[in-house]
């Protein structure tokens, strides 16, 4: 049966001690249902970036003569080696920036000198490679596109952050799904107020958060199964 964000601040209330006597009025409550959702939001959030839980297609407009292509800020990190431009209907490649320089020499047949830029050095082509830079929220194509065209790739993503209650959790294991508990009270006992902040209690349930993200992560990899696939479009 589904993990529902409401069975999950009910089972957080439970396992708090902090119980509504009347369900309709959290006014006496150590925590409001408002701050519930904004720590579930954001164990949610943190679970989801720390493993690589889900994989987005992502559709990326590649503008003619242009090398740096925006990164949607959904994208946590390229997952596929290659993309795939549309229009051309060709492959690009993934390398990292510090290979550019010998794939310029293989390439073109000369190497790029004195510190210059392989990305805006040279003219405009074919797209053969691209590098990502996930901290500038870009990524860039060698050579730059000689033409408009759309580059689809395989990428891990963020998660939707909820709008309510009544909203479906993303995770749908359930298991995986009750390891934000530890996240939402870690959060929960960090609040700045003396009838709960508890920084032992806080540290105990980081340490536990951070294990079960680890696991996950690691649980995931071994595997080498395809998760759940989000619906996020282009640019």
């Amino acid at each position: 049966m589904a993990v529902t964000p409401t069975k999950l601040r009910d089972r957080f209330r439970s396992e708090v001690d902090d119980v509504l006597p009347d369900a309709a009025d959290d006014s006496a409550a150590l925590w409001t249902d408002a701050e519930i959702l904004v720590y579930l939001n954001e164990a949610l959030l943190r679970f989801v970036h720390g493993t690589r839980y889900f994989v987005g297609r992502v559709e990326l407009a590649v503008i003619a003569d242009e090398p740096s292509v925006p990164l949607p800020h959904t994208v946590i990190e390229i997952r596929d080696e290659v993309g795939y431009l549309q229009t051309r209907g060709a492959e690009v490649r993934e390398m990292a920036y510090s290979e550019f320089n010998s794939a310029v020499s293989d390439d073109y047949g000369f190497a790029v000198t004195g510190g210059r830029s392989p990305f805006t050095t040279q003219a405009s082509g074919r797209p053969r490679y691209f590098s990502t830079d996930i901290d500038a929220n870009e990524l860039l194509l060698f050579p730059p596109s000689d033409a408009d065209d759309t580059l689809v790739l395989s990428a891990y993503v963020e998660a939707e952050e909820l709008g309510g209650f009544d909203d479906a959790l993303p995770i749908q294991n359930p298991r995986h799904a009750y390891m934000l508990l530890d996240g939402m009270k870690m959060l929960a006992y960090g609040k700045q107020d003396a009838e709960v902040y508890d920084p032992a209690q806080e540290a105990r349930y980081r340490t536990n958060f951070e294990a079960s993200i680890a696991s996950v992560y690691g649980e995931r990899a071994r595997r080498r199964r395809q998760p759940q696939v989000m619906p996020y479009g282009g640019l």
